[in-house]
Order: structure tokens, then C-alpha cells, then sequence
């Protein structure tokens, strides 16, 4: 993350703040939101309140996600962290293989 910041200065520097709603079951369980300056929008998300799910892994079983969506833009995002979810709106897809997202939409 680290490295985005260096690549995109003026979108962690001045970039609106936009709050993103989660919708479903789990929606307390997600905090997340944007960042947008310019082209560039950066989605971070990150789950919360739910390490009793977790049991003897350090992440919830992906169906503790069923049903619960972030309500984004329409757009192509990109996995700043690896393998990119195959639906950027789904929890179970943003946090199966770690516990938190960071996508960036450019263009």
C-alpha cells in the first residue's frame, strides 16, 4: 500500500473520502470507503467484529459473508494485494484469501 501511496500522492493527499455502504447480514461486520481524485478511485475494505468466525483460521468461513454487498460504482477494479475477487461488490469475494481488500480503479 505503501508503494500506491507513492505512485498516486495527490489521491491519498487530496482525494475525496467517500463512505461506502455495506448491505446485508453482515453489514456491520465491513467498514469501508473510497478515495477518489481525479481518474483514480481506491476502494478499501476491511472486516470488522467478526473474530469469532474465524475459529482456528484468520479469516471467516466465506459463506459468514453470504449476502452481504458493498454498494460500489460500476467499474474495473484492480487487487492492490493480490488475486483479483471475482466480484468486487461481494464480501465473500473481497475477504476469501485475506482480511481486508484494497482496489483501484483508474481511468
Amino acid at each position: 500500500v505503501l508503494a500506491l501511496r507513492a505512485e498516486m500522492p495527490d489521491l491519498f493527499r487530496d482525494g475525496e473520502y467517500i463512505p461506502v455502504d455495506a448491505r446485508g447480514p453482515r453489514a456491520r461486520n465491513v467498514i469501508s470507503f473510497l478515495r477518489r481524485s481525479g481518474n483514480a478511485t481506491i476502494l478499501v475494505a476491511a472486516p470488522r467484529l467478526c473474530a469469532r468466525a474465524c475459529g482456528a483460521v484468520p479469516l471467516p468461513d466465506p459463506g459468514f459473508w453470504d449476502g452481504t454487498t458493498l454498494a460500489l460504482p460500476d467499474t474495473a477494479w484492480e487487487n492492490w494485494l493480490g488475486v483479483p475477487p471475482a466480484d468486487a461488490r461481494s464480501c465473500a469475494s473481497l475477504f476469501a484469501r485475506f482480511p481486508g481488500a484494497v482496489l483501484v480503479a483508474r481511468g
